[in-house]
């Protein structure tokens, strides 16, 4: 995630206080979460990434991207998939399935083993790379903005599954679908 092009601080390798962190790891699901700072120099004003991400063991993440800034940026969001991913198949991955507020998002920008920039490769060995796909999305933004994601293997009917019922600042509510009935899953961020 990049905010006016700059990606967010690395991380302190050593610590005297527990890390920002939530992981929470039950039977059927897992959720896991962590914020992250963007450099104060050249953006106005303190601004984080927040980063909530809910696994349905065996079918589906949700990718909660939260974006808390003011004023008017430009957000970008990177993904790289896989050698066997083309960008036919990219679509039955990943989807964009909501944006807070409302945004228009338009379609991702394709990079494949592109040089300029650099992205969309894979070193699976020292010196050894493999182009693979990397999408980008890239939106204006006005203040803080919640991005959600939605992350399969295989299955491009899995949207229809999921129902968006709520929202907020404090967290969302989805119905899931599933062959065994309904189901509401909660995600507190």
């Amino acid at each position: 995630m990049l905010l006016d092009g700059r990606a967010t601080r690395p991380q302190r390798l050593r610590t005297r206080t527990p890390l920002n962190r939530r992981a929470e790891i039950h039977e059927s699901y897992d959720v896991f979460s962590g914020v992250a700072t963007f450099p104060a120099r050249g953006l106005r004003g303190p601004s984080y990434h927040q980063r909530t991400v809910y696994y349905q063991r065996g079918a589906f993440w949700l990718v909660i991207d939260r974006v808390l800034t003011s004023g008017n940026r430009k957000l970008s969001a990177h993904w790289q998939f896989g050698p066997e991913v083309n960008t036919e198949s990219s679509r039955n991955f990943l989807q964009l399935w909501h944006s807070f507020p409302t945004t228009y998002v338009p379609g991702p920008q394709q990079l494949f083993g592109s040089e300029s920039p650099i992205a969309g490769w894979k070193s699976p060995n020292y010196n050894v790379r493999i182009p693979v796909l990397q999408e980008r999305y890239q939106i204006n933004i006005r203040g803080t903005t919640t991005l959600v994601w939605v992350i399969a293997e295989n299955v491009p009917t899995l949207l229809p599954q999921l129902e968006l019922i709520q929202l907020d600042n404090t967290g969302l509510r989805v119905l899931w679908h599933a062959p065994d009935g309904i189901h509401t899953i909660d995600i507190d961020l």
